[in-house]
This record gives structure tokens, sequence and C-alpha cells, in this order.
């Protein structure tokens, strides 16, 4: 949703679409831990990457219909939730409140193999109290809806998440200068390389060949 938003915006008018938005509400670590097991992503960016994907979904969706929905209560009991996502106007067929109905079938809370703990992630506690702070705001929304108050704690977040990232950067600066110097100059070496064994070996010339003579000449002698 977030990298495609000004996508979406762009085509719903075509086809008669109001964009509302559903945003699922997972912790970071339970996130980041089951992205670590399953795919091999390394725990330091997932967890800054899902601070940057919570907070540019909510900036991007906001003023917009939308519902965040938590992940725990989306498992432990989805039809109040998908009643939620009905309140937008959205229609869902079945309704939630068909029995049975083939989601009750869909939706296992056993599927939760991840707990919602750092237990299992290593990363630097200023990034874990970053991402507490931006999933505790973000369930302020979607438990109590919008208010000024979590609209100032968010902007505080990215402020200090945008501040985290720049002396990231900055720490990383010389390291990635030198590696990238190094890589530019290994790819002339092999530009150069490539070029010279394209060139076609140049015939001796008259001169070339009155040094080679006299070369023998004076070697013989």
């Amino acid at each position: 949703m977030v990298w495609f938003y000004d996508l979406w915006l762009a085509v719903a008018p075509e086809v008669d679409v109001e964009p509302k938005f559903v945003i699922m509400l997972r912790h970071p670590a339970e996130v980041t831990s089951s992205r670590s097991e399953y795919y091999n992503l390394r725990q330091v960016p997932g967890v800054a990457g899902w601070i940057n994907v919570a907070l540019m979904s909510e900036k991007l969706t906001h003023g917009s219909p939308r519902v965040l929905v938590r992940y725990g209560d989306l498992t432990a009991d989805w039809r109040p939730q998908a009643e939620r996502v009905a309140a937008l106007g959205v229609t869902l067929d079945p309704s939630p409140d068909t029995t049975p109905h083939p989601v009750d079938e869909f939706i296992d809370p056993g599927l939760t193999r991840m707990k919602p703990g750092w237990d299992q992630v290593e990363v630097p506690e200023f990034l874990q109290t970053l991402g507490d702070r931006a999933f505790v705001a973000l369930g302020r929304i979607a438990d109590h809806g919008e208010s000024a108050d979590v609209d100032e704690e968010l902007d505080a977040i990215r402020s200090d998440y945008a501040t985290l990232y720049g002396d990231s950067l900055a720490l990383v600066e010389a390291r990635v200068t030198r590696a990238r110097n190094a890589a530019a100059r290994k790819a002339a070496r092999k530009a150069t390389a490539e070029l010279a064994d394209q060139q076609p070996v140049p015939a001796p010339t008259r001169l070339q060949h009155l040094r080679s003579a006299v070369a023998r000449r004076l070697g013989r002698g």
C-alpha cells in the first residue's frame, strides 16, 4: 500500500472506487522475529523498516477513511474486526454475521508462532524504545480513534526516527564513500581492460622495422 499509494489514488477515480484503508498493526518484535526466522531478514533493519513503514502508512492515510486492526484481535476473534472494516462502507460477502462462515476455518490463532516481545530480537535498546512508542501510539488509533494527542506523539516519533536515521548514515558515511570509490576504480579498470582487448594490434611501422634491424646488427657485432 505504501509504495504504490500514488498509483492507487490515481487509478481509483477511473474505476469509480473511493480509496479506503485497512492497516494491520502487529508488534515490531513479532514481525521481525517472524521475518528473521522464515526469510533470513537481519533484525536491526527489520525493526527500523517496521517503524519507517508504519509511520509512513499512518501519515499517507491520515484524514482518509481507514481502520487500524490489531493482529492479535483479528486472530482471536475476526468478526468484530471485520465489522469495523465493513463500517467503512466496504461490502463483505458473505457478511461477518454469517454462521458458519468460510473465514472461520481460515483464521487460526495457532498460526501465531511469534510473541510480541524483544526476547528473540537482538536490536539496540533505543530502537526497541522507538518501536514500542510507535506501536503504542498506533494502537491508540486502533482502540480509540483519531486524536490530536496521538498526532503530536507520532510527529515526535517521526522526528526521532529521522534523527536516528541521519546519525546512522553519518556513522557509516566514510566507509560507504571508500567502498563506492573502490567499486568505481574496479569498474574503470575492468572497462579499460575490456576496451584494450577489443582494440586491434597495430602492424609494425617502418621505424620499428629499422630499429629491429639495427638491434640485430648490433647484437651480432
